[in-house]
């Protein structure tokens, strides 16, 4: 009996637990390397490697457009090539001709073009110009309007003579005779000037100083206007009876007591 079961094969299992165990071991080497690769990569940063199936279909779909014009440039070109393989020397000179007037008329356009422009940048500078000619008018004219309306202000406040003269007296200058209740003044023409004044104390003795003074006065150069103010109308006619006697044109004007005629 002991000889029969030393004769028995005895059935091993140490190949197939190997060969589990290897298995076993790299299954979970793998798992843990998938484990660091997802914890370091993260999900978002996977979900952006992925690419959006339209977003690619589109590109491809634009990608086709070009090439199918390209292609469609390359077979005019090939076919603008073989039409002049195929033509003979006169259409070739024809359509040289053709593009010989297409390129003058283009010319044309580019220098009409080119004048017209010119023409509006000199009208532009012209129209800079007179604008600026029509500022300095407008300033002159507005300096004008201002002396115009000084010279009215200073003539509103000059008084008016009107000198009522009988007779023509011709080239004579006039002495004008300022009649107040106090004085009498002889000044220029225009009564920039004070040429004589009585201040005599009684209106008698002005009057005689007056007559005194014109009997020495020439008719044939002067000639008076008396301006008469209110206070002075009880003697002027006196004086204007002497002034005549004497041979002199005689003028008047009447005045408010209050203006002054003499600087």
């Amino acid at each position: 009996m002991r000889r029969r079961g030393a004769r028995d094969s005895v059935v091993s299992l140490f190949a197939f637990q190997d060969v589990m165990a290897s298995v076993i071991g790299v299954l979970f080497f793998v798992v843990l390397l998938m484990s660091m690769y997802i914890t370091e990569t993260g999900p978002g940063k996977v979900d952006r490697r992925r690419r959006d199936p339209a977003e690619e279909l589109r590109r491809a779909v634009y990608r086709a457009k070009h090439e199918l014009a390209d292609v469609q440039r390359s077979v005019r070109r090939s076919a603008e090539t073989a039409s002049l393989l195929v033509k003979d020397d006169t259409e070739i000179a024809a359509s040289i001709r053709e593009l010989n007037e297409r390129l003058k008329s283009l010319l044309r356009t580019v220098e009409a073009k080119k004048n017209a422009t010119s023409k509006a940048e000199q009208d532009a500078q012209s129209m800079v110009q007179s604008v600026a000619e029509e500022e300095k008018t407008l300033l002159l004219l507005r300096q004008r309007v201002a002396q115009a309306q000084a010279d009215i202000d200073r003539v509103g406040k000059t008084p008016r003579l009107s000198y009522i003269i009988g007779e023509d007296p011709g080239r004579l200058e006039p002495w004008l005779v300022d009649l107040t209740d106090k004085t009498i003044t002889v000044g220029s023409k225009d009564g920039s000037k004070t040429v004589m004044t009585f201040r005599a104390s009684t209106q008698d003795k002005r009057v005689e100083q007056f007559q005194a003074w014109a009997k020495l006065q020439n008719p044939r150069t002067h000639y008076f206007v008396l301006l008469i103010r209110p206070s002075s109308a009880d003697f002027c006619a006196k004086v204007a009876v002497f002034l005549k006697d004497a041979g002199f044109h005689l003028g008047t004007d009447l005045l408010p007591e209050d203006w002054q005629v003499m600087e």
